[in-house]
């Protein structure tokens, strides 16, 4: 701590202790010493920087007269003055009486002072806010620099028999002090190797108006105790690991008076092979969890879909005519070879199993690029059909052709009928050339 081993100054304090007091009321000021070496010491006072008369440790005032306002100072042997503390003297009806001096983590009592008066329901107000109302004159309230503001009283004064008058105070400015100020981590160094010497300190400094008070001290890790509240302010790592990296922090405590304050956090680094913690493989193994789960509900999804789609292809096959050709019925889109070719002439084209709304059945055939029907066995690949809408009418509908390929039609058997389609003469041979290469 910043304070240790510095010469302490006194404090002034006054009993009763109130820095406000009503004119003819009296008071005793006291010269606080932390070091008991400096008690038979000889004391000097001081007001407004005038030395006053008193060489004692406590000096009283008689009934107080406004003349007795000021700023008092004390001093013991070769020590320093003490800091000023302020005494008002006031004639006022309603006089709010606070500490001179209110440290973090002390009780902080007010009082509604009516010297010459009897009073009763008292609001007291902070920053023009109700804190709170009582029969009684005075409320006592737990200190935090947060409370420091500007404080007053209202209350009923009883000026004449069974009649009370509201009556407010003067304003006064109440400053809560820091008992400690916030703490400060430090480290011999940043940025280690590994098996380096890692040093961290709490630093912080004491009220001097509160020197004797006992702090202790703790350190965190990533928000993880690492060292307990101890009066020692270090933390010592003899020799650091990549684990001990991370961002450090420090706690203060005055236990006696349940105040604590943390540092700001501090990063530091150790250099060298790094083990993963357990915490990390955890959200490895997790992760891989997570995709393993995805992949899997992409695969489900992506069979269904092919399955779908073989379901839509089956629903088409079986829904397609079936024709009978020579005698011999085929199953499927067309002639099997050039053998049943061959046979065209005596073939019935027969609409069985067409679903109703598909009245499809098929001719045949387009060569591509060949002028000539060969009556060798055909490749599925060079064999393209056409699918033929009846309905009562004898059109050719091409639906399910792609623009791309190189497909032309024949000659075409309707219920008995032929009909010859346009096609560039070229690249197909009419279904009577059909008929003629097959008998051959």
């Amino acid at each position: 701590m910043e304070s240790k081993g510095a010469l302490v100054r006194p404090v002034v304090s006054f009993s009763p202790n109130w820095a406000t007091i009503a004119k003819n009321d009296s008071i005793t000021l006291i010269c606080n010493v932390s070091s008991t070496s400096l008690l038979n010491q000889r004391y000097s006072w001081y007001k407004d920087n005038e030395r006053i008369k008193g060489e004692e440790w406590s000096f009283r005032i008689e009934n107080a007269e406004e003349k007795n306002r000021g700023n008092y100072q004390c001093q013991t042997g070769t020590s320093e003055r003490s800091d000023p503390v302020t005494l008002n003297v006031t004639n006022y009806r309603v006089i709010l009486q606070a500490p001179p001096s209110v440290d973090e983590g002390d009780q902080l009592t007010l009082r509604c002072y009516t010297p010459n008066y009897k009073a009763k329901y008292t609001t007291f107000y902070k920053d023009n806010v109700n804190i709170s109302s009582s029969p009684t004159d005075t409320v006592t309230l737990d200190a935090s620099v947060g409370m420091t503001g500007t404080y007053k009283c209202i209350t009923l004064l009883q000026l004449y028999p069974d009649h009370y008058h509201p009556y407010i105070s003067a304003d006064i400015v109440i400053t809560i002090q820091e008992r400690f100020s916030i703490p400060e981590i430090r480290a011999n160094n940043n940025s280690l190797q590994e098996g380096d010497l890692l040093n961290i300190s709490c630093h912080t400094v004491l009220n001097p108006a509160r020197a004797n008070t006992e702090l202790q001290f703790a350190f965190y890790r990533n928000g993880h105790n690492v060292q307990g509240f101890h009066s020692s302010n270090h933390y010592t790592i003899q020799s650091a690991r990549p684990q001990d990296s991370g961002n450090y922090s420090c706690h203060t405590a005055a236990p006696s008076v349940n105040v604590t304050k943390g540092s700001k956090q501090l990063t530091i680094y150790i250099e060298g092979e790094y083990e993963v913690p357990g915490r990390y493989i955890s959200y490895m193994v997790g992760g891989s969890l997570v995709a393993l789960l995805i992949l899997t509900v992409a695969i489900i999804f992506m069979c269904r879909r092919k399955a779908s789609h073989c379901n839509r292809q089956s629903h088409r096959t079986d829904s397609e005519t079936s024709f009978t050709c020579c005698g011999i019925e085929n199953q499927g889109h067309g002639p099997n070879s050039a053998r049943d070719v061959g046979k065209f002439d005596s073939c019935n084209f027969s609409t069985r199993g067409l679903h109703d709304d598909e009245d499809i059945s098929y001719a045949a055939l387009a060569f591509k690029g060949q002028t000539k029907v060969s009556t060798r066995s055909l490749h599925d690949e060079d064999i393209s059909y056409a699918a033929l809408a009846f309905k009562g009418q004898n059109k050719v509908s091409t639906r399910g052709l792609h623009d791309e390929e190189d497909i032309s039609y024949t000659a075409l058997a309707f219920k008995g009928r032929k009909k010859d389609m346009k096609s560039p003469a070229s690249n197909v041979d009419t279904y009577a050339q059909l008929k003629n290469q097959a008998r051959r």
